[in-house]
């Protein structure tokens, strides 16, 4: 009985093990397989020229993955790959699209600590109120961190809210105090927070 489950567990796992080597290089899953396409894998991989490529074959910037609702904006804010969101907004990629989690590319920018993310999606108008579905805004998540830049690039843009909180009501100058992140509750106090 158990060698019969070890051989159906065994048809099961060895097409994706067969698959990892071209997952891993970047490459997209054959039609109607699982994970992101090669797009995606490329945006959040800093590849560039595949990213160009795609686009000028026609491929919608703002196509998201099935599974977690990533967009290329995303992944490339993700692993702070300035050039290719730049690439990305020069094509009227829309900034504020979420994936799954409520997250936009300026809410992982923010979280990661990725400053030149941030800068770029601030500039292309991105809205540093926006929410995640846990009420976690841009500001909260680089106050979580402790990221005093990243807290200075929102607050400049004179449109967040230093007095929003979360689901729970915990705004970013309560979350940076519960972090012991010392200069973070010091410029949020500054600031009006």
């Amino acid at each position: 009985m158990q060698i019969k489950s070890i051989a159906r567990l065994s048809a099961l796992l060895l097409p994706l093990f067969l698959a990892a080597p071209v997952l891993a290089q970047g490459l997209a899953p054959p039609p109607g397989g699982f994970g992101p396409d090669a797009f995606l894998v490329d945006a959040g991989n800093g590849n560039l020229e595949g990213v160009q490529k795609a686009l000028n074959g026609g491929k919608n910037p703002n196509e998201v993955d099935k599974l977690d609702g990533t967009s290329a904006l995303i992944a490339a804010a993700k692993g702070n790959h300035v050039n290719i969101m730049e690439v990305l907004i020069r094509d009227r990629v829309l900034v504020d699209l979420k994936d799954k989690s409520g997250n936009t590319a300026l809410n992982w920018a923010a979280e990661r600590g990725n400053i030149d993310a941030v800068k770029v999606l601030l500039d292309a108008g991105a809205d540093p109120n926006t929410i995640d579905r846990s009420g976690n805004t841009p500001l909260i998540k680089a106050a979580k961190i402790g990221n005093v830049d990243i807290l200075k690039l929102l607050v400049t843009t004179k449109k967040v809210d230093l007095k929003r909180g979360d689901f729970t009501g915990v705004t970013a100058l309560e979350w940076a105090e519960r972090n012991r992140q010392t200069a973070t509750v010091r410029y949020l106090r500054d600031a009006g927070g």
